[in-house]
């Protein structure tokens, strides 16, 4: 890809002084790098060019300078070297995780004879870089980083060509979430009062599919509403019993679980264990249920 201007002065037993190449009739490059056999009574000199401002095709033409006269050359029209970025880094939405590493890239054209240094413009701590050709002038950049804190960040790429300016990628959003959540009002309840446990569903998709869990049973009854990029579930539900609570969605293909524990206190239930008839005496016993232990018991006829 590309073309390399190359031009030879044959039998001129001085060497010229500047050449200057152009494109289009525009300067592009002057060089006093010349190479002159004397023996051989010739001069060459060479320039690689690439297209920039979206030139494709150009006519190129080298005008070799000596003493009181100057040679030009003019080539037909010939395609350039493309120069710039291919593929720029994709956006992402995640879920915040300290153990999950994630990766992007972007690709960009590279030549031996135009050399090209990619940095990356972003906000994040990066883990490593690789940088590897994926064809003969085509490379590919791969940053690997790990979202530890919730927000909005950016990627971008810039690639840099030695004399012919930086190019930038486009704006990649990387958007990280805060991980599902639940929370309740309180842990500890007395029997039979009703307990109000919130969960918080980090949205990756438009649609997400989740449901409650009380000690091992599935709750299909609850309150949803979407506020940004979250989807909150409340619950309302008599507790019982000590119960744990838990809220079960799937992101992504995976299945994520997260839980409270309830405790139940105070008097369950009282019953009394025995009969009287009249006139007659007896033992009776009254049956206290619960966690919390009575301080006095009446028994009232």
């Amino acid at each position: 890809k590309g073309f390399l201007g190359h031009v030879c002065f044959n039998y001129l037993p001085v060497s010229p002084t500047l050449v200057y190449w152009k494109l289009n009739s525009n300067v592009v490059h002057e060089n006093r790098d010349i190479i002159f056999d004397g023996y051989n009574s010739y001069s060459e000199t060479s320039y690689y060019f690439t297209a920039r401002d979206d030139i494709d095709v150009a006519e190129i033409t080298c005008t070799a300078h000596f003493r009181g006269s100057s040679i030009k050359v003019v080539s037909p029209q010939r395609s350039l070297a493309p120069l710039g970025i291919t593929a720029s880094p994709l956006g992402l939405t995640t879920i915040q995780n300290e153990n999950e590493i994630l990766e992007t890239h972007c690709e960009f054209y590279d030549y031996p004879e135009v050399e090209a240094e990619v940095t990356w413009v972003t906000d994040v701590v990066l883990e490593d870089e690789e940088v590897v050709y994926v064809d003969e002038n085509t490379v590919r950049s791969t940053i690997k980083f790990r979202p530890n804190s919730t927000g909005l960040f950016s990627l971008q790429c810039s690639v840099e060509y030695q004399d012919k300016g930086v190019i930038l990628s486009e704006v990649a959003e990387l958007k990280v979430l805060e991980p599902l959540s639940v929370e309740t009002s309180t842990e500890n309840l007395g029997y039979g009062e009703v307990a109000t446990i919130t969960g918080k569903i980090p949205l990756l998709d438009d649609h997400v599919e989740y449901y409650w869990d009380i000690n091992g049973q599935k709750i299909p009854e609850h309150d949803q509403e979407r506020v940004g990029d979250y989807l909150t579930s409340t619950i309302k539900w008599p507790v019982m019993q000590d119960s744990i609570v838990a809220l079960v969605a799937e992101l992504h293909g995976s299945l994520l679980r997260k839980s409270v524990f309830i405790k139940a206190y105070g008097i369950k239930s009282i019953s009394v264990v025995g009969s009287a008839e009249v006139g007659g005496s007896t033992e009776l016993e009254c049956i206290v249920n619960g966690e919390t232990p009575p301080t006095n018991i009446i028994l009232v006829f």
